[in-house]
């Protein structure tokens, strides 16, 4: 069946312009936590990391008025994140350029769906159909061109790959459309850095946002999502109501705090002391606050993996996430105490 095309161009136009609602701060300080807590577990926090990265980033997108929603979790990303680093490495790094990337995206589109949404999970209609040639030859054109002009080709070149990836994802039957142009990019990020000379520098820490926000906005849906298959404002009003923000607000801090003591007892205990010659510290006192805080840093990473689940989770893991913070701070006293003593 043909679609025409002032048909599809009116029904965009009668629908709300796709938006991005997040934040500079957000998003900075999210990217830098996945960095550091990846790096701290050796890659084992990643996939739950990356998930909450994703969750915030759906739960902020608008594609013509409609919400999307991402509801994937670390503990089903884990199993398939060993295994791609695992072919990676015995490929010399070939499958992660050829495959990794793309079979991350396919996931990626396969949990996201939009809000309150009655999708058929036995049929689901969230699918990325690129392949691995495709991407590899839109990847090289993007990168030749952009080397060949200085990089001036940048900006057609993330409009092209843009056009790509929506061109092959469908979101709960809905197929996506990139309209952007390379000189409305390129007129956007001239001003962006201009800006960014203007202000010392402090502008560039606004540069990815915006880029995100430019690139949802131009982002729209060629046909609408079944209204009916949205839940009523009664139906939702009528789910179990859960503190899941308190929750998550209370995973971050027990989490933080953990990661704190168990980075200060290691580094203390294990090197300064043993530099420094200081023999007060007793081996039973370096491996109580260590265990402990171990313990607590496990606990709280256990909660963050669980934190987007139904209520009966969300309440484990609000009382994880205080039982986190009670030994983390059991933990720095402890660490304190050896300190001083």
């Amino acid at each position: 069946m043909k679609v025409d095309a002032k048909e599809i161009n009116s029904q965009i136009d009668a629908q709300e312009p796709s938006r991005f609602t997040g934040g500079m701060l957000a998003n900075y300080f999210i990217g830098l936590f996945t960095v550091i807590v990846s790096a701290i577990t050796l890659g084992l926090a990643f996939p739950a990391m990356i998930c909450w990265k994703l969750r915030w980033k759906a739960s902020h997108t608008y594609l013509n008025g409609r919400q999307l929603v991402f509801d994937g979790r670390g503990t089903q990303l884990l199993g398939k994140y060993i295994l791609w680093a695992f072919l990676s490495i015995i490929t010399f790094g070939l499958y992660y350029i050829f495959s990794a990337k793309l079979k991350m995206t396919e996931w990626e589109t396969k949990h996201t769906h939009f809000a309150n949404y009655n999708y058929d999970k036995n049929d689901n209609k969230s699918k990325f159909s690129g392949k691995w040639y495709q991407l590899f030859g839109v990847n090289f054109i993007c990168n030749f061109v952009t080397v060949i002009t200085f990089t001036i080709g940048y900006y057609w070149a993330h409009c092209y790959k843009e056009r790509w990836y929506c061109k092959h994802k469908t979101i709960d039957g809905c197929q996506l459309e990139f309209n952007g142009t390379g000189m409305q990019y390129f007129g956007k990020r001239a001003i962006w850095m201009l800006l960014s000379v203007i202000t010392c520098g402090i502008y560039t820490f606004w540069l990815q946002i915006k880029s995100v926000k430019w690139t949802v906005y131009h982002t729209n849906l060629l046909n609408m999502p079944i209204e009916y298959n949205f839940m009523s404002v009664e139906n939702i009003e009528a789910l179990p109501q859960t503190s899941k923000s308190n929750g998550h607000n209370l995973c971050l801090i027990g989490f933080f705090i953990n990661l704190v003591a168990f980075i200060g007892c290691l580094i203390f205990h294990l090197t300064l002391l043993e530099v420094l010659g200081v023999k007060h510290a007793s081996t039973i006192n370096i491996t109580l606050t260590i265990l402990i805080s171990i313990l607590a840093f496990v606990g709280n990473f256990i909660c963050q993996i669980g934190r987007n689940k139904i209520s009966s989770v969300d309440t484990k893991s609000v009382r994880l996430s205080v039982t986190g913070i009670v030994l983390g701070a059991i933990t720095l006293v402890a660490f304190l105490i050896s300190v001083m003593g």
